[in-house]
Order: C-alpha cells, then structure tokens, then sequence
C-alpha cells in the first residue's frame, strides 16, 4: 500500500467518524492537520475524542473557511 493510498484509508475512516469529509495534510513527522468545509462542532468533537489524551490537539474555526484540527501525535 503507497503512502497515498494510506493516506486516502485514514481519511475514509475519519470522515466516517466525523460524519462529514475530512481532508488530512501532514505538517511534520508527527504533525497533522485534519481540516472540512463547515464549521460543526459535533464532527469536530467526534475527531478530538477519537484522539484523546493520544495527541496534543488545537481546533481553529472560520465560517468561511471551516474548521481545522492540528494534531502533533
């Protein structure tokens, strides 16, 4: 399985955690940023919990721009 491939997998099954499409970009070696269209807070609390105490988490919000989860893992 490539890279793209893995990274495609993990964004279908976030996406079906968080019940709206979620886009993933790595930032670092252990530096994520989950991001979707909409700011909605129970997808964005569904992310944040999947995570728990596994990861350093920051959430950013813009009704324009939608809703950005920065995780360092």
């Amino acid at each position: 399985m490539t890279n793209s491939e893995r990274i495609a997998k993990l964004e279908s099954q976030l996406s079906a955690i968080a019940g709206v499409p979620v886009e993933i970009t790595i930032r670092g070696l252990r530096e994520f940023t989950f991001s979707f269209e909409s700011v909605n807070q129970s997808a964005t609390d569904a992310i944040v919990n999947f995570f728990g105490s596994q990861a350093l988490v920051k959430v950013e919000t813009d009704n324009e721009c939608g809703t950005f989860i920065y995780a360092t893992v």
